[in-house]
């Protein structure tokens, strides 16, 4: 159709969109129509991406140990609880087999319960159950000591210790704690954390590595 800015449209969806918004005003009505709705696939396509990519670095960031409040702030979450809920929902949204709604609830509840746990990590968390719940014991200690905001990260684990609970859930939650005790406002307490951010880190590197090593 002779468009003369035709040199100018790239071959990547966001290049094409991008397009479209300069340049198609500037086109036949019906053409613009067909545009658009080409322009609406594109979008979603970018959406799931989008999307794709955001499960990436929230799971990159669970993995590595980064705080949850800090990190989540990029993505507008307030809250480590925030952070979870949105992995959650990004899970099962991208799951071939997901219904695109997950229930939060269940899905904590399915965290509490270690459901979904592989092989490698069920057996790494069986060989440092002591050193995880000495660790857990030694952070729950600080309850009574500390601000309402981090007390109430630390009641997660103390809720799993008094109930005898202990899977994937316990050790995550674990982290949340150690990290809000890092945090704490309370004088002293985030000096007093350190050690335990060092067990804690330890304990990573040692999951890393069970979890890394080839089976068989």
């Amino acid at each position: 159709m002779d468009d003369p800015h035709r040199g100018e449209l790239g071959s990547e969806p966001a290049e094409v969109l991008s397009y479209l918004r300069k340049h198609g005003s500037g086109l036949p009505e019906g053409v613009r129509v067909d545009d658009l709705f080409d322009a609406a696939v594109l979008h979603v396509y970018l959406w799931w991406q989008a999307a794709d990519r955001e499960r990436w670095l929230l799971n990159a960031a669970d993995r590595l140990g980064v705080a949850h409040r800090d990190f989540g702030a990029m993505f507008g979450m307030r809250s480590r609880q925030g952070f979870r809920d949105r992995a959650d929902r990004l899970h099962a949204l991208l799951a071939d087999a997901g219904s695109g709604r997950p229930d939060e609830k269940l899905a904590r509840a399915d965290r509490a319960a270690g459901r979904g746990e592989g092989d490698a990590e069920a057996e790494w968390l069986a060989a440092a159950r002591d050193d995880v719940l000495q660790l857990a014991g030694d952070v729950v200690a600080f309850y009574d000591v500390v601000d309402d905001e981090t007390a109430d990260e630390l009641s997660e684990v103390r809720r799993d210790l008094r109930e005898d609970r202990y899977g994937k859930d316990t050790f995550v939650l674990l982290g949340y704690a150690v990290d809000a005790l890092a945090e704490c406002r309370v004088d002293g307490i985030a000096e007093q954390a350190r050690p335990l951010q060092q067990r804690l880190a330890s304990l990573r590197q040692q999951r890393t590595a069970a979890l890394e090593r080839p089976s068989g």
